[in-house]
């Protein structure tokens, strides 16, 4: 036993020096530079691209045998003003020994550095990234025997302990759409790689990209199962992690789940989707067809309940002019093909809060496609009312290019206007009504959007208020000046009405109204005048008239009586001047008593030319 046990350790010993003469053998007596030309040759063959390695090729020896390569070019096809397709600083390709005895290829890693990939098409549609088919592809198959599919072969006979690419750069350029993205920095490290069973892989990598102009680190890990000869690619586990920053904006977003890709049948699956953006989470899934000749994909996401303000304020969203938006929840249908994405989706907010506007329960129909985003029908409780909504943004240009048409029924404007413009405004109202608008504007920030605004409006309030204006006390005060009397009239600083209406036209900004109409019972008031938007002024022109007087009233002088009394308003909304314009009242009183003058003139002028005219016609008839 003993003797057999030596024998059999001097066979194995015999067997590894053997290993190691013919591995030392090979190294000193076998020059890799010398199979340069055959690479090449070979790689011309199946690819069509000049392959130059121009550093020298090396063994090495320990811990496995392996080759180490120099600076690699591969050449990009003719016709494209960058010359080189891919170039690699060095390689390290590393093999066991022992499997090759067993045709089984285990190899003990492989290290890429440096890698760079030029990923181009040109304007006319051409790209550098499809090579000629090989000639290995066109060949018949071999009839007759027991394992034709050689990729059934190789997976059960390859085996690699590691791949680890570092510090590899891609640059995508997109010529016909002038878009630019460049990957750096690229590391991917994969652990004992297998066809038979799961592996392990992580990388990580920063990007840029122009138009849009976007940038940020992304870190991927995964468990990956490979069937090589059914085309079917697992990822199980997949987690990407995400730092996007667009200008000043920063996401952080992570997204998980299952993806398994089907080359045979062309689809992609991507279930047990989840996403997570700050306080945003989405769940769902994604399918892809088609996926490699004319992707199609479609999806379905669910957002879970969310505070949607802590969720834009995370990614550093202005969120100055936002107060609340609370309790955000909705489900999002999507699918995207070529140059063409549709979206469909429906969301609800509980509270909406932006400006001190408030509005609650509130319903948002979404529909994106081809650059316009329409919201149709926005409703929502406002101000015990109700406010209904479509709304369209044009998102093509510079900047977006929005559509409203709204319709505000029942609401109570005192609550509504105190928060637009604060307690301290001078001029309010009181009142249930409607309001219509139909505008148009453009752009991204508040102030833009209101410089910008166009359209037209309808105003419609009944049994009112009018507080900060007491026009029943200018009409008293009028009267009073052109009596000369002491004013005994106390001033309420408010005007009670049965009806407010008026048609709005909005002109850069500016709010223009030439139709304003107030009923009260004692008195009628007519308006027209502006309201600059911007610059938060008013100047409007009243006119009112007494709605009814007692016969003495009428021809007393100084009646004001069916004459219009001129009240002006102007300034800074906060607190504008209220004004009688006493100098336009004076004249307008004046050529009143003109005319009721030439009237009596004119009228006993008749009588006594009626008086002649009869005696002269009784002195003709001889009467």
């Amino acid at each position: 036993m003993r003797k057999s046990l030596k024998w059999l350790g001097a066979i194995v010993s015999i067997l590894v020096l053997l290993v190691i003469l013919t591995a030392v053998c090979l190294v000193t007596f076998v020059n890799p530079n010398r199979f340069k030309p055959l690479i090449a040759e070979q790689v011309m063959k199946y690819t069509g691209r000049q392959l130059t390695i121009e550093g020298d090729l090396s063994w090495s020896l320990f811990p496995y045998l392996g080759v180490k390569t120099g600076h690699v070019l591969l050449s990009n096809p003719t016709g494209f003003e960058q010359k080189i397709f891919a170039e690699m600083q060095h390689a390290t390709f590393g093999v066991k020994l022992f499997p090759l005895f067993h045709k089984r290829i285990e190899s003990s890693g492989i290290l890429l550095d440096g890698l760079k990939l030029n990923l181009i098409k040109e304007a006319n549609g051409k790209n550098n990234w499809q090579f000629q088919q090989s000639l290995a592809n066109t060949a018949q198959p071999v009839v007759g025997r027991s394992d034709q599919n050689p990729m059934r072969r190789l997976s059960a006979g390859l085996a690699i302990e590691g791949i680890e690419v570092t510090n590899a750069e891609v640059n995508w350029t997109d010529k016909q759409k002038n878009q630019f993205l460049t990957i750096e920095k690229l590391n991917l490290q994969a652990k004992d790689i297998s066809f038979l069973k799961p592996f392990s892989i992580s990388s990580d990598f920063n990007f840029i990209s122009k138009n849009p102009a976007l940038s940020g680190h992304v870190k991927m890990t995964s468990e990956i199962s490979l069937s090589v000869d059914q085309q079917i690619y697992s990822f199980r586990n997949l987690v990407v992690d995400e730092q996007l920053q667009q200008g000043t904006k920063k996401y952080n977003w992570q997204v998980t789940g299952d993806v398994i890709a089907d080359l045979q049948q062309q689809t992609l699956q991507w279930t047990n989707f989840h996403g997570q953006l700050g306080g945003l989470n989405l769940t769902g899934k994604i399918s892809i067809v088609n996926l490699t000749t004319t992707p199609h994909a479609a999806g379905h996401f669910q957002i879970q309940p969310c505070d949607l303000k802590e969720v834009l304020q995370s990614s550093g969203q202005d969120m100055t002019n936002v107060q609340t938006l609370k309790n955000m929840s909705g489900d999002i249908d999507f699918t995207a093909a070529a140059n063409t994405v549709d979206v469909k989706g429906k969301f609800k907010i509980d509270t909406v809060e932006a400006k001190q506007v408030k509005l609650t329960n509130v319903m948002v129909p979404m529909h994106y496609q081809i650059g316009v985003l329409e919201l149709a029908p926005i409703t929502a409780d406002f101000y015990q009312g109700s406010l209904q909504s479509t709304v369209k943004v044009n998102l093509t240009g510079v900047v977006p290019q929005i559509a409203m048409d709204s319709k505000l029924t029942s609401v109570h404007i005192e609550p509504l206007l105190q928060d637009l413009g604060g307690n301290n405004q001078k001029l309010k109202l009181q009142g249930v009504g409607d309001i219509a608008l139909q505008v148009t504007t453009v752009g991204s920030s508040s102030d833009a959007i209101v410089k910008n605004l166009n359209g037209t409006g309808q105003v419609n309030f009944n049994q009112g208020v009018l507080q900060g204006m007491d026009i029943g006390y200018l009409i008293d005060s009028a009267y009073s000046v052109l009596k000369q009397k002491a004013l005994t009239t106390t001033n309420t600083k408010q005007t009670q009405f049965d009806s407010l209406t008026g048609n709005l036209v909005f002109r850069d900004g500016v709010m223009v109204n030439d139709d304003l109409v107030l009923n009260s019972p004692r008195f009628k008031t007519d308006g027209k005048g502006s309201i600059d938007l911007v610059n938060q002024k008013i100047d409007y022109h009243l006119q009112t008239v007494l709605s009814q007087a007692t016969t003495d009233q009428k021809n007393d002088w100084g009646n004001l009586y069916g004459l219009p009394i001129p009240i002006n308003i102007a300034g800074y909304l906060k607190d504008p001047a209220i004004r009688l314009d006493t100098g336009v009242l004076v004249k307008a009183v004046a050529d009143q008593q003109v005319k009721k003058i030439e009237a009596k003139v004119q009228d006993q002028l008749k009588d006594k030319v009626q008086g002649k005219a009869g005696q002269m016609l009784q002195s003709l008839l001889g009467r």
